[in-house]
């Protein structure tokens, strides 16, 4: 009995250090990933990258970040595209990607991952997309707000989006100033749930609001 209960043990801290070592090489792998989109330069770039991200969500079914930083991908790379239809394919593919993971859950991250899809995509053609995607894009903002104030990517793209935004219907640096000051200061005190969650967006608000202090 007791040597039946000394292999069972074994056995059951042979499977705990197994996943323990899986757990490392699975979140090593998404290190390396998430700090490549910092040097992407093309949608060659990026595709390379979701390419990787697949591969990882591919072994981790259970996981939702491959998919989010995949989906993430898709939407920065769509800035370096040159049509209208190559930019919508790639957001719908990203679009795709946030469908699939909230079957399973819904939190902030997600729904500020969507209003950042929903930016850019009216970013494709800001005159005939603003009243429809800009809307869009605040609504999850808000929806967002009400999980989790503290998350900076909101401010962020509020930020941004008044930034953009001619100042005649209330836009501009002067206007976008104080929330991008807001979205530093969240991003400051944020604690990260770990190193492969959302971290997005700090260096893009520093750089915003570096242009509106340069004008005032």
């Amino acid at each position: 009995m007791k040597k039946l209960f000394f292999v069972s043990a074994l056995f059951l801290l042979g499977t705990v250090f197994a996943q323990s070592q899986d757990r490392e090489v699975y979140v090593a792998a998404m290190q390396a990933g998430i700090e490549k989109i910092g040097t992407c330069q093309s949608p060659v770039d990026f595709l390379n990258v979701i390419n990787q991200f697949e591969r990882i969500g591919n072994v981790n079914q259970d996981e939702w970040l491959p998919d989010y930083w995949a989906a993430y991908s898709y939407a920065m790379a769509s800035y370096y595209l040159p049509d209208v239809a190559a930019k919508d394919q790639y957001l719908q593919k990203a679009e795709d990607l946030v469908a699939g993971i909230k079957q399973g859950k819904a939190n902030d991250e997600l729904l500020v991952l969507e209003a950042f899809l929903a930016q850019s995509r009216m970013n494709v053609d800001p005159q005939n997309r603003f009243a429809t995607y800009g809307s869009k894009a605040n609504l999850l903002l808000e929806q967002a707000l009400e999980i989790n104030p503290e998350n900076p990517r909101i401010y962020n793209l509020k930020g941004r989006s008044i930034f953009y935004t001619p100042e005649q219907f209330g836009g501009g640096k002067v206007a976008a100033r104080p929330l991008l000051e807001l979205a530093l200061a969240k991003y400051g005190a944020f604690n990260l749930a770990s190193a492969i969650h959302p971290s997005w967006g700090e260096d893009y608000t520093q750089d915003l609001y570096r242009q509106c202090e340069t004008n005032n």
